[in-house]
């Protein structure tokens, strides 16, 4: 009875570890990282949305110069904008600039 129960075990253990590893975890892309670091640097007062301003002055500071022009932040403003609302969030900033946002990697279980 003891062998049985350990082999019910044993097989029982290794069908839970073979489930487990099959199932991707999602986590961030280093694309993804990189991203929400840019947004958090330009995001000045950290309310979660970048405005025009905000991005104006992370461009500028980023070139290096400080000659970025008003009508090239505009343009590159305009284009994130998903929705309009004259504040980029970083979920439509994603969507807009085609960020990967998730990568698989399995779980290793060991014993």
């Amino acid at each position: 009875m003891m062998k049985n129960s350990m082999i019910l075990l044993f097989v029982t253990t290794v069908l839970i570890v073979s489930f487990v590893e099959s199932i991707p975890m999602w986590r961030r892309s280093d694309e993804e990282d990189e991203a929400a670091s840019h947004f958090s640097k330009a995001d000045d007062d950290k309310d979660g949305l970048v405005s025009k301003d905000e991005l104006k002055k992370y461009m500028k500071d980023r070139d290096g110069s400080g000659n970025l022009s008003t009508m090239n932040a505009k343009l590159r403003f305009g284009s994130l904008d998903s929705n309009g609302d004259n504040v980029l969030d970083f979920e439509g900033m994603k969507q807009k600039l085609n960020v990967q946002t998730t990568r698989p990697h399995s779980v290793g279980v060991t014993f």
